[in-house]
């Protein structure tokens, strides 16, 4: 089913929409969550939870890119669910390793969960990323906004591991001075 129809759905109240959600989008929502969470039952949930919320939220709201909407919700869900869960760094999962190599560009002085918040540097991490490269985009966006492991990273693109591990560390290098320059650090 197209996504328009599913949003119609959503309109309509129909609880179809759901199914349809779900059957379109489970594993795209769930890897999402599984890749912050690391945790089988607690990601089921929070796909769960994200169905919940998109029939919450359409209507008022209609999305123009269906999917990034289910991603957006599904991986604040997981990030939630996260924090509530690791209140220290502790465990498995990608969370910790994503937070602790984004420490490099953003001091340990900023709370990088609570800094995000702000709207100047969401605009500036915006328009950061939408002046990578395509290639560098969608290997940031993996890493840094899907959580994907480094492996998988390397395996889906042209990069061996310790390749990719470098281009992410300057990936980051670059994030840290270019928030240096604007003295957003």
């Amino acid at each position: 089913m197209d996504d328009k129809d599913i949003i119609k759905l959503y309109f309509d109240r129909d609880e179809a929409a759901i199914k349809e959600t779900d059957l379109k989008y489970r594993p795209y929502c769930f890897k999402i969550s599984n890749n912050i969470l690391a945790d089988f039952q607690s990601a089921e949930e929070c796909v769960n939870d994200t169905y919940l919320t998109t029939w919450r939220t359409i209507p008022p709201q209609n999305p123009n890119v269906f999917k990034l909407f289910l991603a957006k919700i599904t991986r604040n869900l997981s990030l939630d669910s996260y924090r509530k869960n690791h209140a220290e760094k502790r465990g498995g999962g990608q969370m910790p390793l994503i937070l602790d190599e984004l420490d490099e560009a953003i001091p340990s002085a900023y709370d990088l969960e609570e800094e995000l918040i702000y709207r100047d540097l969401l605009r500036f991490l915006n328009n950061f990323v939408n002046n990578l490269s395509d290639e560098d985009k969608t290997i940031f966006l993996q890493r840094y906004f899907y959580a994907m492991p480094i492996k998988e990273i390397a395996s889906n693109s042209n990069y061996k591991y310790n390749n990719l591990v470098t281009k992410l560390h300057r990936l980051r290098k670059n994030l840290k001075d270019s928030l240096e320059s604007e003295e957003l650090l």
